[in-house]
């Protein structure tokens, strides 16, 4: 019903320590990956991947990005190449710094099968600092709310000014795919910047529905 894509660059030892949280819960949803690393990294990344023994369903290809583009738009692209591929009805993009607890995943699908006017699906959040001593581990030295607001308003214009004066990130919330590729390549078509796709992902996720 669900599938996590992951678009990712240089970042090998977050994205391992993702995939290796994943790998102990016995995450159950296909993981997507572009990676858009050194050919050195990628090659590291399959032969992590090759040694998690087939404990995760991961779908990992290499996407290049051209040097030329603007803040972003590499991501942008990436992103809108995996929504492209995933066969599932919901998609919740995943990065390689942040995880899921897959149960809570499964809720979000099963409110959105049950509430067809909700467009996206969140839950509660924390953001978590830690004292990285090697391989993107090390202890963690404070933690926060990281804000995830619901957005209940019978309106879409509503749900938008309400969005606008209190604001938080939705680009983590669990989405019905068709959707959220358009979504993504409204960014992509009219050059967007990652900065401002953000805030215009989180506007157009709040005009589609209820979050």
């Amino acid at each position: 019903m669900l599938t996590i894509i992951i678009p990712t660059k240089n970042r090998l030892p977050f994205l391992c320590r993702l995939l290796r949280y994943y790998a102990t819960v016995e995450c159950p949803f296909p993981i997507m990956i572009g990676d858009s690393s050194a050919l050195k990294d990628h090659e590291k990344l399959l032969s992590f991947i090759d040694k998690l023994g087939g404990r995760l369903k991961i779908d990992c290809e290499r996407v290049v990005q051209n040097p030329g583009e603007m803040a972003g738009q590499g991501t942008i692209a990436c992103t809108v190449e995996l929504i492209k591929k995933v066969k599932t009805p919901y998609t919740v993009w995943n990065p390689d710094d942040d995880c899921f607890i897959p149960k809570t995943l499964e809720k979000a699908v099963d409110f959105l099968e049950e509430h067809s006017e909700y467009s996206g699906a969140v839950g509660s959040a924390i953001l978590f600092v830690m004292k990285l001593v090697g391989d993107a581990c090390g202890d963690i030295e404070a933690t926060s709310r990281y804000v995830q607001r619901a957005i209940e308003h019978s309106r879409a214009s509503d749900r938008l000014l309400y969005n606008c004066r209190n604001y938080s990130v939705t680009e983590f919330a669990v989405k019905r795919t068709g959707p959220m590729l358009s979504d993504w390549e409204l960014l992509l078509n009219n050059k967007i910047d990652s900065l401002f796709g953000e805030y215009f992902l989180s506007c157009l996720l709040a005009v589609r529905g209820k979050i």
